[in-house]
């Protein structure tokens, strides 16, 4: 069971990672050549999921080691929860009068990034912190035994 929680974390964690530039891509360069806020949420997002499929692989390969699978499983769910909020500006990466960039989503409502990314990101985080609690559940039950 634990096996099958590790595989599909790190499934959703490769689909987490392809969804801002591969599956639904947020908006590309403005007419200046620059970027807006959500390509650079979307890098996050990008690795965020990247670290995801790490931890589930250590998880995975590291599964005799009895702290191993609930830290990944942790640092997965606070990943997976930075992958929502740091779009959504409530956890505020960069700033674009010191950095030149800043992590959001674009002004217009009607953009891509809001349209079609950031609802497909907020299914996959809500998968991933489901997938992890249930497997953190199922470590610290099975323990029991």
């Amino acid at each position: 069971m634990k096996k099958i929680l590790f595989i599909l974390n790190a499934l959703l964690g490769v689909v987490l990672a392809l969804t801002p530039f591969v599956l639904f891509p947020v908006c590309g360069p403005m007419p200046n050549g620059k970027y807006m806020m959500c390509h650079y949420s979307g890098i996050f997002i990008t690795g965020m999921g990247a670290l995801i499929v790490v931890l589930s692989l250590l998880a995975l390969w590291g599964h005799r080691k009895r702290w191993v699978a609930p830290l990944s499983g942790v640092l997965s769910i606070v990943a997976a929860l930075l992958s929502y909020l740091v779009p959504m500006r409530i956890v505020v990466i960069g700033n674009k009068a010191t950095m030149g960039w800043e992590c959001g989503l674009c002004k217009a409502a009607d953009m891509v990034c809001h349209t079609a990314t950031m609802p497909t990101v907020t299914v996959l985080v809500s998968a991933l912190v489901l997938v992890n609690v249930v497997a953190l559940i199922h470590g610290f039950v099975g323990r029991g035994r």
